[in-house]
């Protein structure tokens, strides 16, 4: 017996985002960086040379999510302590082999909170995704509603 899939609108959900709100957010992504100068250079048919390189330790990799949040339309709530409201787990280097290549991919997921200050290139983002690598399965910003228990 084969799976059936099933598919939903999205557009429904990309219609009720707007400024202000705050959702439950998991990110899996490749947080990398470009290097100036490597032993491994990278060259681009625009000239720039540089070598792609994973972020490695988990406190580069939530900067890297920092960094990149405000062009996607979102900011990273706080804890109360003033810290990023973030936790950054399964962190893994993946390495595998693409037309004789190999290919090396620092992944980490994050999950935490976020609030919307831009409702366009946050619809961008769910609808894009964030960061490189999505041919490999990165990048998939998904959302959840905040929810409020009634014992709070």
């Amino acid at each position: 017996m084969h799976a059936e899939w099933e598919t939903k609108n999205y557009d429904a959900l990309l219609d009720r985002v707007t400024k202000g709100q705050q959702w439950h957010f998991k990110l899996r992504a490749n947080p990398a960086r470009k290097a100036g100068v490597d032993k491994g250079r990278r060259h681009r048919s625009d000239g720039i040379v540089g070598k792609v390189q994973g972020h490695v330790t988990a406190s580069q990799q939530l900067q890297w999510l920092v960094d990149r949040s405000v062009v996607h339309g979102f900011r990273i709530l706080e804890d109360e302590y003033g810290q990023p409201n973030v936790v950054v787990k399964e962190r893994h280097k993946e390495q595998f082999k693409r037309g004789g290549a190999t290919v090396t991919l620092v992944t980490a997921v994050f999950e935490g909170r976020l609030e919307v200050i831009d409702t366009k290139l946050f619809r961008d983002a769910l609808c894009e995704g964030i960061g490189r690598a999505k041919g490999f399965g990165c990048g998939l910003l998904t959302i959840a509603p905040e929810t409020r228990s009634n014992a709070e």
